[in-house]
């Protein structure tokens, strides 16, 4: 087992990166895609917003079914305070909704 694989297996439980595998994303030869987006590299971002929303804010989001599962759509926050963290917190719930996950981008 490489270093990499295990930091992996310690760092991201295996039904997240199950969940990240199921999310339809166009990807180039390297693994990104035009935009940048890698599987790998959320995994870990997803792994650690999974702590932040579950145990620190214990976020209950509603309505996350409603968002399609293609397609283009807006998803607007409306945060106060200095950082934006509504925004990675409504990303987490669309990644980890059962039926359909979508990894939105952020503009």
């Amino acid at each position: 087992m490489s270093l990499a694989s295990f930091i992996k297996s310690r760092l991201v439980p295996v039904e997240l990166e199950q969940q990240v595998n199921r999310i339809r994303k166009p990807q180039g030869s390297l693994g990104y895609d035009p935009w940048g987006y890698n599987n790998e590299a959320v995994k870990y971002g997803l792994a650690l917003t999974k702590q932040i929303y579950e145990k620190y804010f214990r976020v209950q989001a509603h309505g996350v079914e409603k968002i399609p599962s293609k397609g283009p759509v807006l998803i607007i926050a409306n945060h106060s305070g200095q950082l934006p963290i509504d925004g990675i917190l409504i990303g987490y719930a669309l990644a980890s909704r059962k039926k359909s996950p979508r990894m939105p981008r952020a503009m």
